[in-house]
């Protein structure tokens, strides 16, 4: 019968690698007995210490909706104000397009599905 898998948080991870900074001639079996955890999650502990290390005292930036809807509100918004005084037809694909192309130039990586709600933008303009 197979042991069912055991997940380690990462505080306990962390203890893991201040023990081994500290300690540096400790071996990976003694730290597998003195926290009770496998050789190999010791092993893949100490192998992704710099990336446990430094989500330690920095949060994990992400992009969210809100800051991409900030930077391409304005451009898109003039955008579709000209083209409204241009006469041109705008569709939601169009804006979804333009707004694609807008978080482009600021180097942001939006999926599609996140430009969905430009359409609303459009409506409103009238």
């Amino acid at each position: 019968m197979k042991k069912k898998r055991k997940t380690y948080q990462i505080q306990q991870k962390l203890e893991v690698i201040d023990f081994k900074k500290n300690n540096p001639a400790v071996t990976q079996e003694n730290l597998a007995q003195r926290f009770n955890m496998p050789i190999g999650v010791i092993n893949s502990t100490l192998k992704k210490m710099q990336l446990y290390g430094s989500r330690r005292h920095k949060q994990k930036k992400n992009i969210t909706f809100k800051s991409c809807t900030d930077k391409i509100y304005e451009p898109l918004y003039a955008w579709i104000q000209n083209k409204r005084f241009c006469n041109h037809t705008i569709t939601n694909v169009m804006v979804r397009e333009m707004a694609l192309k807008i978080a482009q130039r600021f180097y942001m990586k939006i999926s599609k599905h996140l430009t969905h709600g430009f359409h609303a933008l459009r409506k409103s303009i009238k």
